[in-house]
């Protein structure tokens, strides 16, 4: 049960986001919206590898 309420919020967010990505898509200009899509990519990718950093970090100690 708790796998399908994790899956359900999953579901919940992925829609909410494209919901919100068209939106915001329609009404600023294709230019922005790409410097916008670039930059949150950096920002994700900084973010993973902070994580898997960390991830590696705590298996070499033990």
């Amino acid at each position: 049960m708790i796998g399908v309420s994790i899956l359900g919020g999953i579901l919940l967010h992925d829609l909410l986001l494209l919901t919100v990505v068209s939106i915001v898509k329609r009404k600023i200009n294709g230019k922005w919206f790409k410097a916008i899509s670039i930059i949150a990519g950096v920002l994700l990718l900084v973010f993973a590898a902070y994580f898997l950093l960390s991830g590696v970090r705590n298996i070499i100690e033990l």
